[in-house]
């Protein structure tokens, strides 16, 4: 290189190592929105919808008689998301227009965005297009975002296009998680009409109100539940009234045509206030406004055109003019002739408001206090998987959250639970609602969702085995009746340690018994069957269902073994080898890259799991975590979390709630190798001498290259008792196969010595079913309980 090229390279390099460093520690600058001062007003340039209108020459089947300018021209109003910071607005109808396409206004970018495409099969007087999309409409005051649910929410379905404007009573929903549309439950009669209706949405319940004009009523709706209520007549309610609520009173207001209505949110059947105000009332005097009650001063603001805006106090019921600021030159001029309604907005993140009156106009800002925004109100999300079960089924709660610190349940479950995780509840006999209370910084949240049965039942399983193992989707059960459901089965080294026992058994005739003896090392027996009858193989993608019943007597389930690494449960995996005389092929062993093990590792006491991956190694499925007794600990079952504790200290509170501490072995002068689990302990244990029942639920990902996407749950259940989900992890790699086609069942001890110290001892297992369905936990054992171990023991 020469002397002139290496000082060129030498400038670039330095150029471009300065570039990076200052784009390192130079801070972005802040949005104009940040920026702004109480008083003022900001005009975001280049902020016309009209510039991502689908149709800008129009002349498309969904154009009407005013094209995208519909949107807002046609009475309509818009939400804001405070998930996102942004302004959606949707609307059209009648002739106007007939697209419902959703828009959105982004703070952050301060570019529009169509969030969704407009139907092209239009049709008249519908309440959806026939790609089941919600007609265009007028959407008034109609339109909320519920933070709870993260949803944009139409209440209504007046003035659909049509040549008349046919009305109907829909609810519609845009899930911006799936970014689908959702129908939501009809709206119940409520007399009045539809047009100019006014609604509001309460976030810290999750319900929302509507009232219709001339003679309509107040009415409440849970999406959670998909229930409606009716609720006071107010008796003559003005058209195009616009509402917000006040949560520090519990009230909804509604402001227009002269009137204030409040509405008692504890008392819904209680007529309203109708406040007498006093002040400048050109707010109330006027119609289709912008109002919203702001969190930063405890008042509302209503805008209805102009640089100045209007409050009113919630408790005084006294109006305020506010003139803009002495130095303000921005003015959002005059408001839509039809109507501002959800355009004007207040944005909680950023203590300031938005507003947009035109399609062909920008987008406004405006300041009423000092100081940022505020905490954002917690969003708590609850589902039901299955939301319908037969009777007698279970269904997993699952839930996540963000701003909130705590939570707690009520209705169908109770207690305090995570911030986000999974609950199996059931048996389910009835319909029942599901309550997650959450609070943080912002406020408090309620969200709610219902299982609901079947009618007709026909098919719900119960705790009996005949319905168990005759179930839709069971692929394979056996209960030991016969001796042959034991020695038809047996594979691999120490077989006559495995017997068809009599005597111990939780129904039926018999169990399948393996002695576990002193003099023995790693192998104890081993009882191999096929997955499912037909001898099929479940690969990628495929999900089944392993449940058994086991009897760990007292010695078992407390003791360690010389050298052990702890005893096996059950292994998932595949076995290619002669079972039953049939199919002889390779691989043979359980042993394989795609095994999913139940195990007593290390004799802890406690249930816990390993897959081997695509590195061939055998990672345990516990998980690390901080906690008052020590920055690196393991929860050995990760889906327990039975929430805040208080009956101890500190460390003694963690170990209570989650699944089996690291640290509670510290406490126990044999270390972390040992029998028995401290009572402490928030995890399953092996509770001696009883039919415990594990449940395996296996959701298979692909096969080694590192996938992580297999999952596997766990459920245990003492006897008689419900499930406890105890193991959940949607992030294993499984090794590159083969296909599962193979259960075993087995008290495998790697590294085990013989060691004459112990005693012999033995375990059972009994009602093994394999389902593509979710198997119900069985009812109380009715065989004998407890049988005696072989004879000739060694005391320690």
């Amino acid at each position: 290189m020469s002397d002139t090229m290496q000082k060129l390279y030498l400038i670039l390099v330095i150029s471009v190592a300065a570039f990076f460093t200052e784009s390192a520690i130079k801070p972005a600058s802040a949005a104009p929105i940040d920026n702004l001062q109480p008083g003022f007003w900001h005009e975001v340039l280049s902020s016309r919808l009209d510039t991502v209108d689908p149709c800008p020459g129009g002349g498309c089947s969904y154009s009407g008689n005013l094209g995208v300018a519909g949107v807002m021209d046609a009475w309509n109003g818009g939400a804001f998301d405070s998930a996102r910071n942004r302004l959606i607005v949707w609307g059209g109808g009648h002739l106007g227009y007939a697209g419902n396409e959703l828009y959105a206004f982004d703070i952050l970018s301060e570019t529009w965005s169509r969030l969704t495409e407009p139907s092209t099969s239009i049709q008249m007087a519908v309440s959806h297009y026939s790609d089941g999309k919600p007609t265009s409409r007028h959407t008034y005051n109609d339109l909320q975002y519920d933070s709870q649910r993260d949803r944009f929410v139409s209440l209504n379905a007046s003035a659909s296009y049509s040549l008349n404007g046919a009305s109907f009573s829909t609810v519609d929903m845009f899930d911006f998680g799936t970014n689908s549309w959702i129908a939501g439950t009809d709206r119940i009669d409520g007399g009045g009409t539809d047009l100019g209706a006014f609604s509001a949405y309460d976030p810290a319940s999750g319900l929302h109100y509507i009232h219709h004009t001339n003679g309509g009523r107040l009415q409440m709706y849970d999406p959670g539940t998909g229930q409606w209520s009716n609720h006071v007549v107010t008796g003559s309610v003005p058209i195009y009234m616009t509402a917000d609520i006040d949560p520090i009173r519990r009230n909804l207001v509604a402001v227009g045509a002269g009137r204030i209505f409040v509405y008692d949110l504890d008392n819904l059947n209680a007529q309203p206030l109708k406040a007498v105000a006093s002040g400048n009332m050109a707010a109330q005097n006027a119609d289709q406004i912008g109002f919203q009650y702001d969190a930063a001063s405890d008042q509302f603001v209503a805008w209805i055109g102009g640089t100045s805006v209007y409050v009113l106090d919630p408790v005084t019921w006294v109006w305020t003019q506010l003139a803009p600021a002495a130095g303000n030159t921005v003015s959002p001029g005059s408001p839509n002739m039809n109507g501002t309604y959800g355009r004007f907005r207040y944005v909680p993140s950023k203590n300031a408001f938005i507003v947009v009156n035109n399609v062909d106009q920008n987008v406004y800002y405006y300041k009423l206090s000092a100081g940022g925004g505020g905490p954002a109100a917690p969003t708590v999300s609850i589902l039901a998987s299955p939301a319908q079960v037969s009777s007698g089924e279970f269904s997993t709660l699952g839930w996540s959250t963000t701003g909130a610190d705590s939570c707690t349940t009520s209705g169908g479950w109770s207690g305090s639970v995570g911030l986000s995780g999974t609950s199996l509840v059931g048996p389910i006999t009835v319909p029942v609602t599901y309550t997650l209370t959450c609070t943080g910084a912002g406020g408090t949240v309620i969200q709610s969702v219902t299982v609901t049965v079947a009618a007709g039942g026909g098919g719900g399983q119960t705790g009996d085995w005949g319905d168990r193992s005759s179930a839709a989707g069971v692929v394979m059960a056996t209960r030991f009746d016969t001796q042959a459901d034991v020695t038809n089965w047996l594979a691999g080294s120490n077989a006559d340690h495995v017997s068809w026992d009599q005597n111990l058994k939780a129904s039926g005739n018999g169990s399948l018994r393996f002695d576990i003896l002193r003099t023995d090392g790693a192998a104890g027996g081993n009882w191999a069957r096929w997955l499912a009858d037909d001898q099929r193989e479940f690969a990628p993608g495929d999900e089944f269902y392993v449940q058994y019943r086991q009897f760990i007597p007292a010695y078992l389930a407390t003791h360690p073994f010389l050298s052990g690494g702890g005893w096996k449960q059950s292994i998932i995996s595949r076995h290619a080898a002669s079972m039953n005389g049939a199919n002889q092929v390779q691989p043979y062993g359980s042993n394989q890259l795609n095994e999913i093990v139940l195990q007593n590792t290390n004799h802890r006491g406690l249930v816990q799991g390993y897959n081997r991956n695509t590195d061939g190694q055998y990672p345990p499925w516990e998980i690390s975590a901080v906690t008052a007794c020590s920055g690196t600990d393991f929860i050995y079952q990760n889906a327990i979390d039975w929430g805040p504790q208080n009956a101890g200290s500190a460390c003694e509170n963690d170990r209570a709630r989650y699944g089996g501490l690291y640290s509670y072995y510290q406490q126990q002068p044999a270390g972390y190798v040992q029998g028995s689990p401290d009572p402490v302990s928030g995890g399953f244990r092996y509770y001696p001498d009883e039919w415990l029942t594990f449940l395996i639920h296996v959701r298979l990902g692909q096969y080694g290259g590192y996938s992580n996407d297999t999952q596997v749950k766990v459920y245990a259940a003492r006897d008689g008792a419900a499930y406890q989900l105890i193991l959940d992890r949607n992030d294993l790699d499984l090794g590159n196969g083969p296909n599962h086609n193979t259960l075993w069942l087995l008290p495998y001890n790697t590294g085990r010595v013989a060691d004459m110290s112990r005693q012999d001892t033995f375990t059972n297992y009994d009602e093994v079913i394999v389902s593509t369905s979710f198997i119900s936990a069985p009812g109380t054992a009715v065989g004998q309980q407890k049988s005696m171990p072989p004879t000739g023991l060694v005391a320690e």
